[in-house]
C-alpha cells in the first residue's frame, strides 16, 4: 500500500513539475523579449528542462523504456550548458564543449548492456557543465549581486543531487525518487527566480547608468536639447535649455520661439508626434530679448509605448549673418557688373558708330580710285571690319557676364541664313585662293532660333577657318538630325590644333603659340561656345595638326522644346 502511494505521489510530482516548468519557461521567454539583451542558450536550457520533465513523466506513467531518448537529451543538455559556460569563461576549451556530443554514441551502446550505468554516466557528464556554469555565473553581469551567489550554489547543488539520488545502488527506491524530484523542482525554481531577479536588477542598474550618462551629457552640451511627450511635457533637457526657460516671461516652450515662427514650430512638433524620422526647421528663438536663428531638428519615436519627441537646437546665428553678408556682397557685385556692362555698351556704341562711318565712306571712295589706291582702301575696310568685330565680341561678353544676353526666338530660314553668311565670306576666301563650298541636306523650311546669335556663331567659325587656312578649301555642312535638331560643321584644311589644346581653345583669351602673325584676341571661340549653349546646343572640335580642323555644333528648335 505504501509503495502504491509513493508511486502515485511520484506521478503527481512529475506531472506537476512538467506543467510548472513549461509555464515557467513561457514566463522566462516573455521576460527575455522585454529585456534589451539576453542570451539564446539560456532559453535552450529552460526548454531542455521542460522536455526532460515530460520525458520522465511519460516514462514513469507508462512504464515504457525511453532510455535512448533520455541519454540523448541529457547529453544535448550538457552540450548547451557547456556552450553557455564558455560564453562567460573563455578559457574553456572547445573540445570540452563538444565532449557530450562525442560521448553520446558510446553511452548509447553501453545502454544496451548496462542501462542504469549509462544513465548515471550521462548524469556525471552533465554535473561537470553544471559546476562550470555555476563557477562562471559571476560573469553574467558586471555588478556584484546576491542573486548570482544563489544561482551558483543552486547549480552546484543540482550537480550534487544528480550524483547522489541517481546512484545505481538506490535504483528502484521510490522514497529517494520522490525526494530527488522534490529537490530538483525546488532547486530549479530557486535558480529560475534568481535568474529573473538578476536580469531585472541588471536592467535596472543599466537604466540608471544610461540615465545618469544622459544627464551628464545634457549637463555639458552647449546647445539647447530636450525631450518632450505628446502633450509637450518636458522629460529631459540640457542645462542650456533650462537656463533659457528660467528667464522672465518664458513659461513654456512656445514662448521661446519668436512670435512670427511660432506657428510653424508647433506644426513641426505635431507632425513629429505622429511621424517617425528626422525633420529640420529654421526658426528664431528669443535669446536675451533678441531673436536669434536656430536650426531645430525634430525626431519622433516611441519609447515604452509612448510617443516622445527629441528636439535638438543648433545656433546658426553666425551662419545666417554670414549668409546675409554674402547676399549683400552678391547684390553689390551684380550692381557693379550691370554698371560695367552699361559702360561697355556705351563705349561699344561710341566705337561702332565711327567705324561704321569709316567703312561706309571707304566703300564709296573705292569706286573712284585706281588699283593701288583701291588696295589701300581695302586695308582700311578690313581693319575697320576687324575692329568692329572686336567691339561686338566685347559687348556680347559683357552682356553674358551680366546675364543680359537672352535669345530672341523667331521663325528662321536656316538655308537662307547660312547662304547669306557664306556669300559674305566668298571674297575673303577668294583673296587667299581658297574654295568655299556648302553641303546642305534636308534642312527644315522653318526653324525656331535666334538668327542674330546663329549669324554670330557662323561668322566666327567661318572667319577662324579662313584666317587659319592657307590653301585648300572651307566646307560648311548642315543637315537635319531628327525632329527639331540640326547638326552644323565647319571644316577646313588649315594648320590644325594640337590635341592638348583642343579643350583650351574654348577658354577666353586662349591663343596657341602657332597662331603666329595671325590676328586674334582669343575671344571668338569662347563667345561662340556660350552662344551655342544659349541656343540649347553643344559644340566640339576634331582636329589634327597639319591636316585641318572640323568644328561641330548642334541646335535645337527652341519652339519644339
Amino acid at each position: 500500500m505504501l509503495n502504491l502511494t509513493l508511486r502515485e505521489l511520484l506521478d503527481y510530482l512529475l506531472f506537476s513539475e512538467a506543467i510548472s516548468f513549461f509555464l515557467f519557461f513561457i514566463l522566462i521567454f516573455i521576460s527575455n523579449r522585454m529585456e534589451r539583451k539576453h542570451h539564446l542558450f539560456w532559453e535552450f536550457i529552460w526548454l531542455s528542462i521542460v522536455v526532460s520533465s515530460f520525458l520522465n513523466f511519460i516514462s514513469n506513467r507508462t512504464g515504457l523504456s525511453i532510455l535512448a531518448f533520455q541519454i540523448i537529451w541529457i547529453n544535448l543538455q550538457s552540450f548547451v550548458i557547456m556552450r553557455l559556460a564558455k560564453e562567460y569563461r573563455k578559457s574553456i576549451k572547445w573540445s570540452f564543449v563538444f565532449a557530450p556530443v562525442y560521448l553520446l554514441l558510446p553511452l548509447l551502446l553501453i545502454s544496451f548492456r548496462h542501462p542504469v550505468a549509462s544513465i548515471y554516466f550521462s548524469l556525471i557528464f552533465r554535473a561537470l557543465p553544471l559546476v562550470l556554469l555555476g563557477l562562471s555565473i559571476e560573469r553574467l553581469s558586471g555588478t556584484l549581486s546576491n542573486y548570482k551567489k544563489v544561482m551558483k550554489v543552486t547549480l552546484i547543488a543540482m550537480a550534487a543531487k544528480d550524483l547522489f539520488f541517481y546512484f545505481p545502488v538506490f535504483e528502484g527506491n521510490l522514497i529517494l525518487s520522490v525526494s530527488a524530484e522534490l529537490s530538483r523542482m525546488i532547486l530549479i525554481f530557486i535558480f529560475g527566480f534568481s535568474y529573473i531577479a538578476l536580469r531585472k536588477e541588471t536592467e535596472q542598474k543599466m537604466r540608471e547608468f544610461t540615465e545618469g550618462l544622459l544627464q551628464d551629457i545634457l549637463q555639458n552640451v552647449p546647445d539647447p536639447v530636450f525631450r518632450i511627450d505628446s502633450e509637450r511635457k518636458i522629460l529631459y533637457s540640457s542645462q542650456r535649455f533650462r537656463d533659457m526657460l528660467e528667464r522672465p516671461g518664458i513659461d513654456s516652450i512656445e514662448k521661446l520661439v519668436f512670435e512670427e515662427d511660432r506657428r510653424k514650430f508647433i506644426g513641426a512638433v505635431e507632425r513629429a508626434v505622429i511621424e517617425d524620422g528626422l525633420n529640420t526647421l529654421r526658426v528664431r528663438l528669443e535669446i536675451q530679448n533678441e531673436p536669434e536663428w536656430y536650426e531645430i531638428a525634430f525626431r519622433g519615436l516611441c519609447r515604452e509605448g509612448k510617443r516622445v519627441i527629441d528636439i535638438f537646437c543648433h545656433d546658426i546665428q553666425t551662419q545666417v549673418m554670414q549668409q546675409k553678408l554674402l547676399e549683400r556682397e552678391k547684390e553689390e557685385l551684380e550692381r557693379l557688373s550691370q554698371s560695367q556692362s552699361a559702360f561697355f555698351s556705351n563705349i561699344s556704341h561710341e566705337l561702332r558708330t565711327p567705324l561704321t562711318i569709316i567703312m561706309g565712306y571707304a566703300e564709296t571712295m573705292k569706286e573712284d580710285l585706281n588699283i593701288s589706291r583701291s588696295r589701300m582702301v581695302d586695308t582700311i575696310i578690313d581693319s575697320a571690319r576687324y575692329q568692329l568685330k572686336l567691339v561686338n565680341d566685347i559687348l556680347d561678353l559683357s552682356k553674358l557676364n551680366a546675364r543680359m544676353l537672352k535669345p530672341e526666338i523667331v521663325e528662321t530660314s536656316i538655308y537662307t541664313l547660312l547662304m547669306d553668311e557664306v556669300d559674305k565670306f566668298r571674297e575673303m576666301a577668294n583673296s587667299k585662293g581658297l574654295v568655299l563650298r556648302t553641303d546642305f541636306e534636308e534642312l527644315p523650311e522653318a526653324f525656331h532660333t535666334d538668327p542674330l546669335m546663329l549669324i554670330r556663331i557662323i561668322h566666327n567659325l567661318l572667319d577662324n577657318a579662313i584666317r587659319f587656312t592657307d590653301r585648300g578649301e572651307i566646307l560648311l555642312i548642315a543637315r537635319s538630325e531628327g525632329k527639331g535638331a540640326l547638326l552644323i560643321k565647319v571644316k577646313d584644311t588649315g594648320t590644325g590644333i594640337e590635341k592638348e589644346h583642343i579643350e583650351k581653345v574654348f577658354e577666353r583669351f586662349f591663343q596657341s603659340k602657332k597662331t603666329g602673325r595671325r590676328k586674334g584676341t582669343g575671344l571668338g571661340l569662347a563667345l561662340t561656345r556660350e552662344l551655342v549653349q544659349l541656343l540649347s546646343g553643344k559644340i566640339w572640335i576634331e582636329s589634327e595638326p597639319g591636316k585641318g580642323t572640323t568644328v561641330f555644333f548642334t541646335l535645337k528648335d527652341m519652339k519644339a522644346g
